[in-house]
């Protein structure tokens, strides 16, 4: 199931539209490499409280792992990531590894501590990922005219 913007559905359905529809399927796991940004308007700090329009979405999560479904959603690419600083979601995050074979928190993807979920440290693992600006270490699928999409176009093109 395709999953895109909450704001527009014709785009794809949302990140509970799309969990509930996983649910359906009876999985013993449930992977999401996506999650809503829940930066402070200061925009350097995250929420201290979760938004009521997401209180749906993490109690159908909460009642997927007390089902024993293993949840894991992203930890973010440099915001504060949920669901994935749900204490019980296993939270993925990003380390680059250098020719030396050297190992580094990567720059682009997201590393906190949840200002909503007192004590949880975000993320859990880290896979491969790239540095910014294109975190093209592992290049991933992206929908046409994402912000990422956009940005490798553009600097792709500056260079022919």
């Amino acid at each position: 199931m395709k999953l895109e913007n909450d704001s527009d559905p014709s785009g794809g359905a949302s990140i509970l539209e799309g969990f509930q529809e996983a649910l359906r399927h009876q999985p013993h796991i449930i992977s999401v490499s996506m999650g809503y940004d829940l930066r402070a308007p200061d925009g350097q700090s995250g929420l201290d409280q979760l938004p009521g329009s997401l209180k749906a979405l993490e109690a159908e999560i909460h009642a997927a792992i007390a089902s024993g479904i293993v949840v894991v959603f992203s930890a973010g690419n440099g915001h504060y990531s949920f669901p994935g600083q749900m204490p019980d979601v296993v939270s993925a995050g990003g380390v680059f590894v250098d020719s030396n074979g050297l190992m580094q928190v990567s720059d682009y993807a997201s590393a906190f501590r949840s200002p909503i979920y007192s004590g949880r440290q975000v993320p859990d693992f880290c896979g491969l990922v790239g540095l910014l600006p294109h975190a093209d270490y592992i290049m991933l699928p992206v929908p046409p005219s994402q912000e990422i999409d956009r940005t490798i176009h553009n600097t792709t093109n500056s260079h022919r």
